[in-house]
Formats: C-alpha cells, sequence, structure tokens
C-alpha cells in the first residue's frame, strides 16, 4: 500500500510539473504572435483635413518643416512612428545634390546629402551611397547643384490627428494621375496662349485660347485640391497681357473706338444656377446670336472663364450667392488692397 501510494504521489508531481512547463512555453509564443499582428501596417490613402498642416522630416515638434499641406491635399501614407504617420514624398516636390558629386546619373561619393534646396543650409532629406541611380530634372539652374526627383528613401511625417483614413493607396495614385494631367493640359494651354498673345491684336485667337483652359476647369478635374487658383492665376495673366496690348493698341489709334455692351450675355450669366456647369461653354455655344466684335467676345470670354473659377472656389452650399454682382463687389474690396 505504501508503495502504492508513493508511486502515485510522483504520479500526480510529474503531471504537475509537465503542465507547469507547457503553460510557460505558450506565453512567450502567444506574446511573439501578438507583437506581430501590432506591428503589421497597411498603406492607405490620408486626405489632410486642416489648414498649413505641417509636413516634417523627423517625428517630434523640433523637426525641419518640409513644407506645409492644405485642406484636402492627398497623402501615401506607409507607416506610423508614434503620434505621427510615415508619408511618401509630395508629387513635385524635388532634391537637390552637389553637381561634383554625381557623374552620368549616379552617385560619385559615399553618403552624399540630398538636401531640400540648392544650399549647405538646407535640410538634409537623405544620404546615398556611392553608384546610386538618380532622376535628374530638366531645370537646371542651379549653379553648382543638380535638381534630382526625390530617391523612393525619403519619408516624412504628419501628426496623426490631421489625417483622415480615405481608402486603399491606390486611391492616392488615381488622384496624382489625374493631378499631373490636369497640370500638363494647363502647361500646354498657357503655352499656347503665350505665343497668341505675341501676335497683332487682331490676329490673337482667343476663343482657342479659352477653349484649351476650359479642358482644365472639367468635372473630371473638379475634386483636385490647389488646381483652381492656378487656373485663375493663369486666368488673370492672359487678361493683363491682353488688356496692355489692348490699351497700347487704342494709344497708337486714338480714333478707333472699342464695341461696347455686354449685358445681354451677362444677364444670361446671372440666370445660371449651376455654379458647377462650364460657363465658358455656355458662352461660346450662344456666340453666334451675340452681335459683337471678336475682341468683345473675347473679353467676355475671360470675364466668364474667371468668374467660374472664382464659383468653383466658394463654400458649397452657397449657390446663391453665386452672382456676377457679387464677384465684382469681391475683386473690387481686392484692389482697394
Amino acid at each position: 500500500m505504501r508503495i502504492l501510494t508513493i508511486s502515485m504521489l510522483l504520479s500526480v508531481l510529474s503531471t504537475g510539473g509537465g503542465v507547469s512547463v507547457a503553460y510557460a512555453a505558450s506565453t512567450p509564443k502567444m506574446s511573439g504572435q501578438q507583437q506581430i499582428e501590432t506591428s503589421a501596417f497597411t498603406p492607405f490613402t490620408g486626405e489632410i483635413k486642416g489648414d498649413r498642416v505641417r509636413l516634417r522630416l523627423a517625428p517630434h515638434v523640433d523637426s525641419s518643416i518640409i513644407k506645409e499641406l492644405s485642406k484636402g491635399d492627398f497623402v501615401a501614407v506607409t507607416g506610423e512612428s508614434k503620434d505621427y504617420y510615415v508619408v511618401s514624398a509630395p508629387e513635385g516636390l524635388k532634391g537637390y545634390v552637389f553637381r561634383t558629386f554625381v557623374l552620368d546619373n549616379a552617385i560619385e561619393g559615399e553618403q552624399v546629402n540630398v538636401r531640400l534646396e540648392p544650399s549647405t543650409s538646407a535640410p538634409v532629406l537623405a544620404r546615398l551611397s556611392r553608384g546610386t541611380e538618380i532622376q535628374v530634372t530638366p531645370n537646371q539652374s542651379q549653379g553648382k547643384w543638380l535638381e534630382i526627383v526625390l530617391p523612393d528613401q525619403c519619408s516624412f511625417y504628419v501628426a496623426k490627428n490631421f489625417v483622415t483614413n480615405k481608402g486603399s493607396i491606390d486611391l492616392y495614385k488615381h488622384r496624382e494621375g489625374q493631378k499631373k494631367i490636369a497640370l500638363d493640359l494647363l502647361e500646354s494651354a498657357m503655352k499656347f496662349a503665350q505665343e497668341e498673345l505675341q501676335k497683332n491684336l487682331d490676329a490673337i485667337d482667343l476663343e482657342s485660347i479659352y477653349k484649351k483652359i476650359n479642358l482644365v476647369q472639367s468635372e473630371e478635374f473638379s475634386n483636385i485640391p490647389g488646381l483652381q487658383p492656378l487656373i485663375q492665376k493663369a486666368l488673370e495673366e492672359i487678361q493683363d497681357t491682353y488688356l496692355s496690348k489692348s490699351l497700347s493698341n487704342q494709344n497708337k489709334n486714338p480714333g478707333v473706338k472699342q464695341p461696347t455692351g455686354t449685358s445681354e450675355s451677362f444677364h444670361t450669366l446671372e440666370k445660371s444656377n449651376s455654379p458647377t456647369q462650364s460657363l465658358l461653354s455656355q458662352h461660346i455655344r450662344k456666340q453666334a446670336r451675340i452681335k459683337t466684335s471678336p475682341k468683345v467676345q473675347g473679353r467676355e470670354s475671360l470675364e466668364h472663364s474667371l468668374f467660374k473659377v472664382w464659383a468653383d472656389m466658394q463654400p458649397q452650399g452657397n449657390s446663391k450667392k453665386l452672382t456676377l454682382e457679387a464677384f465684382y463687389e469681391e475683386e473690387q474690396k481686392k484692389n482697394k488692397f
């Protein structure tokens, strides 16, 4: 009996020890699985939900400010670091390397600095090793410096509380693609406009200029942040150049009167309740029944284009106030200052 009791006791102790060992071994295994799941990060498209949001070089408030982002801007979020998201370099941001360290579009040196500006005091965005291939931009007016497309290893930081998840990273890629198309169209239109504005006043094809710019004002590009101010600036440049040329022509020919009377088209424009519709295309379609000279038609196109841009830049839900009178009042206020 004593032998049986001792053997049973040994059996119980042996079983208890096995349980203890199994439990201890399983604990670190579970911890490891949790750590892997926590550290996984799925890239996404982020939308900036504030104005003048700072894009930084490192994830802390004392870090260098690379640029300020605007409300509605999209960023490619690729990771996170405490209270900051890691984001890819925004489209259009360039870097600069010392020309001496580049040969045949490859780095000739160790740990060559890529800087934000063509200056030795500018922040360092990355350091490149010997043999690293770089993409040099066409803009090479920087003296001893080369302007380059930022390398893939460049990443920046934005505070998490200013970023909203808008979906997969493909959304960012699509938006950037649309933005590039729109900017290319605008650049092409401005080149055409500059060529036209070099001609004599009577030979300037204003309608073709505005037809090209109107392509950028289509619904396809309506959600691209920062595009409308660029269109407005382009139209104002065309307006200033054309009016300057027109005044110069009048001074040379003081006896020639310029036709007036555009109230019919302006009255028709005020009746439009759809600020998203292309006012320029409306004007072009009804030109056949407006009996004015080409110069007046050109100025009308300009007014319509500027009004369209102004209307698109106003807050949503404000359509009742989108009239020509409101537009002119705001322009007069700006001119006073």
